[in-house]
C-alpha cells in the first residue's frame, strides 16, 4: 500500500499543495455575526507566508490549528488543517479535519481531488475501506493532484487496489493494480501488490512473474522496508514478507510470516490461502 499502497512520504515528494486559499470577503454584517471570520482569515494569510519557509507544514500547524478552531464551520480552515496535519504524518488528526472538510464542503469544493485522496488514504489506514473507495474515486473524477497525471493516477489507483484487496474483491483489485503498473511500469511496489493479489487469486505462475519483476527493481528491497508505503491492513505486511521468503526458498522465515499473518487476521479474507501455503510447506525439523 500504500500507499500505500496509501503513502505519506510519498504524497508529500509529490509537492502536493495545501487546499486552495482564497481569502474570505467579510462584508459587516458577516462581522457582526460571525466576530472570528475576519481573524480566521489573517490565521490563514499567516499559514500561507509560513509555507512558503523552511519546515513549512510543522510552522503553518499552529495557525490552522487556531483558525479551526475559532470558525469550526469554515471549509478553509479543516480542508487546509486536514492537508497540514496529512503532511505532517499526524493521520489520524488529519482525518478528523478532513471529514469535517468533506461535511462542509460548498458546491463546487466537494471534487477536490486533493482533498479526496487525503481522505480516501486517511480512512483506509484506519480500516474504513468502503469510505476510502468512495474517495479514490472521487479523486480519479475530479482530476489532477499534482501537475504530473501520470504520476497520480498510478498513485490513486494503486491505492485504489489496496483498499479492494483489503474488502477481498480480489479481481477488481487486480485490474486496479495492473492500471497502475501501466501508468508507471518502474514502480516496484505495483508488481509486488499485484504479486500479492495474483497469489491470492490462486494465479501462481503470473504471481511469481510480478514478485520476480519487483526483485529485479528492488533487489535490496528497499521500497518495500523504507517508509514511504503503508499496508492496509498493518497485518498485510506479513503476507507480503511471507511471498517474498517463498520465492527464496526461506521455508522457515515463510512459515513464522504466514503464522504472525494468521494470527493478526484471524477472520480476514485470505486466512485460507495463507493456511494453503503452511500445508505445502515441509514440517518444521
Amino acid at each position: 500500500m500504500k500507499p500505500c499502497g496509501w503513502m505519506v512520504a510519498a504524497l508529500v515528494s509529490l509537492g502536493i499543495s495545501a487546499v486552495r486559499a482564497d481569502e474570505p470577503i467579510s462584508p459587516l454584517w458577516d462581522d457582526v455575526l460571525f466576530p472570528n471570520q475576519l481573524r480566521c482569515a489573517r490565521l490563514l494569510d499567516e499559514a500561507r507566508d509560513l509555507a512558503r519557509g523552511s519546515d513549512p507544514t510543522h510552522r503553518a500547524l499552529a495557525p490552522l490549528t487556531e483558525a479551526e478552531r475559532l470558525c469550526p464551520k469554515s471549509f478553509e480552515a479543516a480542508a487546509r488543517l486536514g492537508a497540514a496535519l496529512f503532511d505532517a504524518g499526524q493521520l489520524p488528526a488529519a482525518r478528523r479535519a478532513l471529514e469535517r472538510a468533506r461535511a462542509l464542503a460548498p458546491a463546487g469544493e466537494d471534487g477536490d481531488p486533493r482533498l479526496a485522496f487525503r481522505l480516501g488514504f486517511v480512512r483506509a489506514t484506519e480500516g474504513d475501506f468502503a469510505g476510502s473507495l468512495a474517495e479514490y474515486r472521487r479523486a480519479l473524477a475530479a482530476g489532477h493532484l499534482t501537475s504530473d497525471d501520470r504520476q497520480d493516477r498510478w498513485l490513486i489507483k494503486y491505492d485504489l487496489g489496496d483498499s479492494l484487496m483489503a474488502l477481498g474483491r480480489l479481481t477488481e483489485a487486480i485490474a486496479a493494480y495492473r492500471q497502475a503498473r501501466a501508468a508507471a511500469p518502474a514502480e516496484p511496489m505495483i508488481h509486488f501488490a499485484l504479486a500479492v493479489a495474483l497469489d491470492r487469486n490462486e494465479e501462481r505462475e503470473a504471481a511469481r512473474a510480478e514478485l520476480a519483476i519487483y526483485l529485479r527493481l528492488d533487489p535490496e528491497q528497499r521500497a518495500f522496508a523504507g517508509p514511504d508505503y503503508v499496508f492496509v491492513p498493518a497485518a498485510d505486511v506479513h503476507y507480503y514478507r511471507a511471498l517474498l521468503a517463498l520465492g527464496s526458498g526461506r521455508l522457515t522465515g515463510a512459515r513464522a510470516e504466514l503464522t504472525a499473518f494468521v494470527a493478526a487476521l484471524p477472520q480476514g479474507p485470505y486466512v485460507a490461502r495463507a493456511r494453503e501455503h503452511l500445508a505445502e510447506l515441509p514440517p518444521p525439523r
